[in-house]
C-alpha cells in the first residue's frame, strides 16, 4: 500500500491562499552544492528539476557554490557564471581554496560566495529573497542560515541523500543547529522523514515531513506507448551503479536463475558488474549502457517493457518513478522510497534481499504484462509527482510554516 503523509494543508489550500501570491510572485532561492554546469550537465539534475518546477508559480534563483581544492582545479581564482535555465536564474561560483584540510578556510570561502551570490540575485530581481530552500542540510542549510542571519529571510531544508544517516551520526551537533533554525525539514520520502524523526528531538517532529520529488520535464512531455517496438523478447531495464546499495548481487541471482523464455536485460550504470559479465549463461541476454543524456534515457525506457530495482536502500527511487511516468510497470524492493508510490496497478514490491520473491515478481509481470494499463500507470505518477503538483506543495509548505512570505508580496 502506498503511504503518502505529506505536510498538512496540501493541494486544496492553494486555492485558499492570499491572492497576492498570484499577483506578485514570491522570490525563492535554492542553495545547493549540486547543480548542472556546462562541463557536467548531469550533476545535480534532479535539483534542476525542482527549481524548474517551482518556477511555474514563483520567481526562482539558484545559488550553486563549490569550493574545490587547488589540487582539484589547479587554480586559485574564483570563477562565477550566471545564466537563465529556462525561467530559473542560476548563479554558480567555484571558489577554490589551497587545501581541504582546514574546515574554517572552506567555511569562510563558502560564506563569502553566499553573500556575493545573494547580492547578485538582489540586483537581478530588484528585491531580496522571500524564502530560501536548502537542498540538503550541509552545507546548503548552513548557507541558508547565514542568509537568515544577514537578511532575516526564513528557510527550509529538503533532504535527498542516502548518506544522511552517516552525517547525522558524525555531524549531529551542527545539523541540529541548522534544523532548529529552519522553518521546516522536508524529506523526499517517508523513509527519509522516519530517519529524521529517529534522530531529532521531539520538538522538531512537528516541522518534519515529506515534500516528495518531481518528474523531469522530458518525461512529462512524452505520452506512453502501449508497447515497445515489436520484438520477440521481453525487455527488462535496470538503472544504477555497481554499488552494494543497488543490490547488483541480487540482480545477478534473479536473472541467472530465471526459468522464463525470451527475455533481455539492459543495465544502465557505471561499474564492472563482474558476476553478471562473467556468467556465460547471461551473455546473450544482458547488455550494458552508460553516460546517457536525459533524452537518451527517455528513449531507452520507452523501448523497454519494465524496470527492475533490487536496491537494499533507496532514498526515493527516481528511475523507478521515471519508468512509471512513461507508462511502464516496475518490480522494486521495499527499500525506502518505492513504498511511497509503487502500487499493485503499477507493479510489484518485494522484501529487500528476497531473491525468490524478486524472481516470482519478474515472471508475474512478464506473464501478465497485458493487464497493466500504461495510461493508468502514467497518470498515477504524474498526479503525485508532476511539476505543478510539486510547485504547489512547496508554496503550501511555505504558507504553513512561514506565512509572512505572503505578506511580503501584498
Amino acid at each position: 500500500m502506498v503511504r503518502e503523509t505529506y505536510f498538512p494543508c496540501l493541494l486544496p489550500r492553494i486555492f485558499l491562499m492570499k491572492p497576492n501570491l498570484f499577483m506578485a510572485k514570491p522570490l525563492i532561492v535554492y542553495t545547493t552544492n549540486f547543480y548542472p554546469t556546462r562541463e557536467y550537465p548531469h550533476h545535480g539534475i534532479f535539483f534542476q528539476d525542482h527549481a524548474r518546477a517551482l518556477s511555474l508559480v514563483a520567481d526562482v534563483a539558484v545559488l550553486h557554490i563549490q569550493v574545490p581544492s587547488w589540487r582539484q582545479v589547479r587554480r586559485t581564482k574564483t570563477v562565477v557564471n550566471t545564466r537563465y535555465d529556462d525561467a530559473v536564474f542560476v548563479w554558480q561560483a567555484s571558489r577554490p581554496v589551497w587545501t581541504h584540510r582546514f574546515p574554517k578556510q572552506i567555511e569562510k570561502a563558502e560564506n563569502e560566495a553566499v553573500l556575493q551570490g545573494i547580492h547578485r540575485i538582489e540586483r537581478e530581481f530588484g528585491r531580496s529573497p522571500d524564502f530560501i530552500i536548502a537542498q540538503n542540510v550541509l552545507p546548503a542549510g548552513r548557507w541558508a542560515g547565514l542568509i537568515k542571519r544577514e537578511y532575516g529571510v526564513e528557510f527550509g531544508t529538503i533532504e535527498h541523500f542516502t548518506f544522511l544517516e552517516r552525517m547525522l551520526r558524525t555531524q549531529y551537533s551542527e545539523i541540529e543547529r541548522v534544523y532548529d533554525d529552519a522553518s521546516f525539514i522536508a524529506g523526499v520520502s517517508n523513509s527519509v522523514k522516519d530517519l529524521l524523526i529517529g534522530y531529532l528531538p521531539e520538538p522538531m517532529h512537528a516541522k518534519t515531513g515529506v515534500i516528495g520529488n518531481v518528474i523531469g520535464e522530458e518525461f512529462q512531455q512524452c505520452e506512453p506507448s502501449l508497447l515497445p517496438e515489436s520484438t520477440d523478447e521481453f525487455r527488462w531495464l535496470f538503472v544504477g551503479p555497481d554499488q552494494f546499495k543497488k543490490g547488483p548481487e541480487l540482480l545477478h541471482s534473479v536473472y541467472s536463475g530465471l526459468n522464463f523464455p525470451n527475455w533481455s536485460l539492459t543495465i544502465v550504470g557505471d561499474g564492472k558488474f563482474e558476476p553478471i559479465r562473467n556468467d556465460p549463461e547471461l551473455q546473450e541476454h544482458v547488455n550494458f549502457q552508460s553516460n546517457l543524456s536525459r533524452k537518451e534515457m527517455v528513449a531507452l525506457m520507452q523501448s523497454h517493457h519494465a524496470l527492475i530495482s533490487t536496491s537494499h536502500i533507496e532514498t526515493f527511487g527516481m528511475a523507478i518513478l521515471e519508468m512509471m511516468s512513461l507508462g511502464r510497470p516496475v518490480v522494486a524492493t521495499r527499500s525506502g522510497g518505492p513504498q511511497d508510490f509503487v502500487t499493485p496497478e503499477c507493479g510489484i514490491l518485494t522484501p529487500v534481499g528476497a531473491t525468490d520473491e524478486l524472481q516470482k515478481a519478474v515472471e508475474s509481470v512478464q506473464s501478465n504484462y497485458d493487464k497493466y494499463s500504461p495510461q493508468k500507470i502514467r497518470d498515477h505518477a504524474l498526479q503525485r509527482y508532476g511539476q505543478r503538483i510539486y510547485a504547489e506543495r512547496v508554496l503550501n509548505l511555505i504558507d504553513v510554516f512561514s506565512p509572512s512570505v505572503n505578506g511580503k508580496n501584498a
